[in-house]
């Protein structure tokens, strides 16, 4: 009997000819019939995206560095009064970017996958984790590229999609071309709008534009970029999927359609937020503005220093109608009359001290609300009271947004196993940012009390994992395993007389 695909693996993978009864032919592909040929509209980005979009160009142009800036001209370097288009031109050509946003949010990002993401997932799934999007990213790589973006922007989506197959008729085709879930990241201004539905006691997504940027070929050599929207909706207990592409300027039209089998949208958004609705500042926004404002202090500093590095040089009773003789400016200067003088203007040294100080301080400032102060400028004599509050201040801050991420991550491994028709996994997030070893006072302490047999081995060797002794990969029930392997034999018992 021949092996129908249809039947077999309707609720595993989209099928762009699924009910083409509820389809018609256009030149461009099916569509459905309710739908219209064209639709200004389906590019337009939802009034939460709008709102959103003064952040993320202020987050651009600081993660896009000193070229960017620069780029940007007075809209972050003003122009000062009286100031000549040539001066300026020349002031912003020495204006450098310090980036401290990034090298904040990548440190902020370590402290919380700082550790391998802990999965109780089924051995398949597990594999197919190690290249989670079909580009050779594992799931810690992939979480990473999801986090940092949803620390720039505020949020990010991951859609969990099946993999399409060309047509196959038997069993023995599909296994060749080996179909399977996989993972695709998209950033919040890839993320059109949202919508949603309450369905079973549980807020569900019923409508989902996502914007998709591709370049494809333009000839034999050359390249272009196209954009196209697509679009998932909750249709009577199915997704329905359309692919809009721009025909001409405002006019797009469905290029593409089918339906997913799973009764939800297979996506999951990544927030930073408790917020669940509503524009909100991504959480580093304000450093971002500070590294605005070093940018600007640090230019007139730097600026200052090329003026003064660069004295003018005031003739005072030089007259050349009187006789007067300058030689050259290199050598000396020769005056006839003796009440004449040369003088050097420059600004005094102390002058640049407030720019520096501000300077230092605009950095101390990034440096707190980047939290990079939970692992370094500690007070030597704080309190324990002082030290207790300010590990739970700001494990509170990172443990919003490491939940979130979380959250997400669970979700699409319930989509993952809804595909592959298996229980959901789970994953665990690092929780713990207090970054450094044990001391050798504390293993020397831990060490002790087994030795007086008041904790076993395997709590020993607990407590030395947990404080980063060993490496990750280190496995205590192997090593016992390993320990009791070498134990001598028992002797034996001499027989009595």
């Amino acid at each position: 009997m021949t092996y129908s695909y249809i039947e077999e693996r309707t609720k595993r993978t989209q099928i762009s000819d699924l009910n083409k009864g509820a389809f018609s032919e256009t030149r461009s592909g099916l569509r459905p019939d309710n739908s219209t040929p064209e639709d200004s509209g389906v590019a337009r980005p939802s009034m939460l995206y709008q709102e959103m979009t003064e952040y993320w160009a202020v987050i651009d142009s600081v993660k896009s560095g000193t070229p960017a800036v620069r780029k940007k001209g007075s809209t972050f370097l003003p122009l000062e009064p009286l100031e000549t288009p040539e001066a300026y031109a020349r002031r912003l050509s020495r204006a450098n970017l310090t980036p401290w946003y990034t090298r904040l949010v990548r440190g902020l990002i370590g402290l919380v996958l700082r550790k391998p993401i802990a999965l109780e997932v089924s051995e398949q799934v597990r594999q197919e984790l190690d290249n989670i999007n079909l580009l050779g990213d594992d799931l810690n790589t992939f979480s990473r590229e999801v986090f940092e973006s949803a620390i720039d922007y505020g949020y990010a989506g991951v859609l969990v999609d099946y993999t399409r197959m060309n047509e196959v008729q038997t069993l023995a085709e599909e296994v060749e071309q080996s179909p399977r879930p996989y993972w695709i990241h998209y950033s919040a201004q890839e993320i059109l709008s949202c919508k949603y539905a309450i369905a079973n006691h549980r807020q569900v997504f019923s409508q989902l534009r996502l914007l998709i940027k591709s370049t494809v070929p333009d000839g034999e050599f050359g390249e272009k970029e196209i954009e196209q929207v697509k679009v998932y909706d909750l249709d009577r207990g199915w997704v329905r999927w359309r692919l809009f592409e721009e025909v001409e300027r405002d006019r797009w039209e469905v290029v593409e359609a089918g339906y997913l089998t799973l009764p939800f949208i297979p996506f999951a958004l990544v927030r930073t937020s408790k917020k669940k609705n509503g524009a909100v500042q991504p959480p580093m926004l304000e450093v971002a503005f500070l590294n605005i404002s070093h940018l600007q202090t640090s230019s007139d500093l730097d600026h200052a220093l090329h003026v003064a590095a660069n004295p003018k040089l005031c003739i005072f009773g030089y007259n050349p109608e009187n006789g007067d003789i300058l030689s050259s400016v290199d050598e000396a200067l020769v005056f006839e009359n003796p009440d004449a003088r040369a003088e050097w203007i420059a600004p005094p040294p102390a002058s640049f001290r407030a720019l520096e100080k501000r300077i230092d301080k605009l950095e101390m400032q990034m440096a707190v609300l980047g939290l990079s102060t939970l692992t370094s400028q500690k007070n030597v004599g704080e309190s324990a009271d002082a030290k207790r509050l300010d590990r739970t201040q700001g494990d509170s801050i990172m443990a919003v947004v490491s939940q979130g991420l979380q959250d997400a991550l669970d979700l699409c491994l319930e989509y993952h196993a809804a595909y592959r028709s298996e229980d959901a996994g789970t994953c665990q997030v690092n929780r713990d940012y207090e970054v450094g070893q044990l001391s050798s006072q504390a293993i020397a302490t831990f060490s002790a009390l087994h030795d007086k047999n008041q904790i076993s081995l395997e709590t020993l060797l607990g407590l030395l994992k947990r404080g980063e002794v060993f490496n990750d990969e280190f496995s205590i029930e192997q090593e016992l395993s390993r320990l009791a392997s070498l134990k001598p034999p028992e002797p034996m018992p001499t027989p009595s007389t």
